[in-house]
């Protein structure tokens, strides 16, 4: 039987109650926090991890939650703003006493992770992809490939496999953003191409008239796009109103299905890698993890939910083995190996980050399948 999520001083704490009657002296929760993005301009991924962490607890609660003790966890929202990020995470530490917490966003992760480095908190990253984040501390871990990975295998395959020889690059205003045309553009030249234009946009963007037109005039042959799920459905929408044929490939999280709702038939023939969370033909535990999600929300699951559950389930996982200090969990994490999470085969390196290829997908009909020649 669940608990509804409180909202105690902007902080949402959830948890769930164990089946039966209460204990004379309830034993203290274990807590970890989340600094989320639960309003600003980019809410859905507030939303996304907030039913990945649902999920979490769910099975953590099925599963006698943590040696009998339940798992609380304390939300912060920094609307995508690092310094109320930074205010979020000192509360979550000096008020809330949380050795290890999940955020995301690159600008966030950057910001908050010295702040984690200094006071020994593991800082859990579950969607953010800045090559800067793999620098960013000991104490700093991400579940999810991050652009030095994705953004290079894109590179490779525009030039490679689409022969494409000049790029036009559309890239959110963000650290997030300005990592991806960076790392697009130094590994494509490296190899012989070309960036024709590179046109940045404000995050939250709809309107991408302006920028799509400066990139028309470049004649690129390929379009590639580094941004948001909801604004590269806008910008497909509008570069099909505009008549623009050129191919475009994009950013793995475009598989979001607000991405599809928006860009209705400008999305067909898109190029996108994805990451091996697949939950139509992926693993068992993959389908089922989308089964169940499914029937809770009505809809697919996109990698970033499975990643925040998989990252709450890590560390439960390290507090069940009686990891519950900042360092003690940091420790744990290190020594993951070959974890089968839903979103997929995890293992840290050294720099507490996990490696993935790619798989290069397109839309035909509406639905993702493999890129063929």
């Amino acid at each position: 039987m669940g608990r509804q999520k409180t909202l105690v001083l902007g902080s949402v704490l959830l948890g769930l109650i164990m089946l039966g009657p209460s204990p004379a002296v309830a034993q203290e929760p274990f807590r970890l926090g989340e600094v989320c993005f639960c309003t600003g301009p980019a809410p859905q991924f507030g939303e996304y991890c907030q039913q990945g962490l649902e999920m979490a607890l769910e099975d953590v609660a099925k599963e006698g939650w943590i040696k009998g003790r339940k798992l609380e966890v304390i939300r912060e929202d920094c609307q995508a703003q690092p310094k109320l990020g930074i205010a979020g995470l000192t509360k979550l530490i000096n008020v809330h006493k949380v050795p290890a917490f999940i955020t995301y966003g690159s600008s966030i992760v950057l910001a908050l992770a010295p702040v984690a480095e200094a006071n020994k908190v593991v800082l859990l990253n579950t969607m953010a992809t800045s090559e800067k984040i793999r620098h960013a501390g000991d104490f700093t871990f991400s579940n999810i490939g991050g652009s030095e990975v994705e953004v290079v295998q894109a590179a490779e395959f525009a030039f490679k496999e689409l022969k494409a020889k000049k790029v036009g690059v559309l890239y959110v205003n963000n650290e997030f953003g300005l990592s991806g045309r960076t790392v697009f553009s130094e590994v494509f030249g490296k190899l012989g191409g070309t960036v024709a234009a590179a046109e940045a946009h404000d995050i939250g963007a709809t309107d991408y008239r302006t920028q799509l037109t400066k990139i028309r005039a470049a004649s690129p042959d390929l379009i590639y796009m580094y941004s948001h799920d909801k604004e590269v459905g806008y910008a497909l929408k509008q570069a099909k109103q505009l008549g623009l044929t050129t191919p475009w490939l994009v950013f793995s999280g475009s598989s979001a299905p607000v991405t599809f709702e928006i860009a209705g038939p400008a999305l067909e023939g898109v190029i996108m890698p994805q990451w091996p969370f697949d939950p139509v033909g992926g693993s068992a535990g993959m389908k089922e993890f989308a089964r169940r999600y499914q029937g809770k929300y009505g809809k697919t699951p996109i990698i970033y939910v499975a990643t925040c559950y998989d990252g709450y389930r890590l560390l439960a996982e390290a507090l069940r083995a009686g990891a519950t200090s900042g360092s003690e969990i940091k420790d744990f994490l290190y020594k993951v190996k070959n974890y089968e999470g839903v979103s997929g085969t995890i293992n840290f390196d050294r720099d507490g980050q996990v490696v993935w290829a790619a798989r290069f997908m397109v839309v035909r009909d509406g639905k993702l399948v493999p890129h063929r020649k």
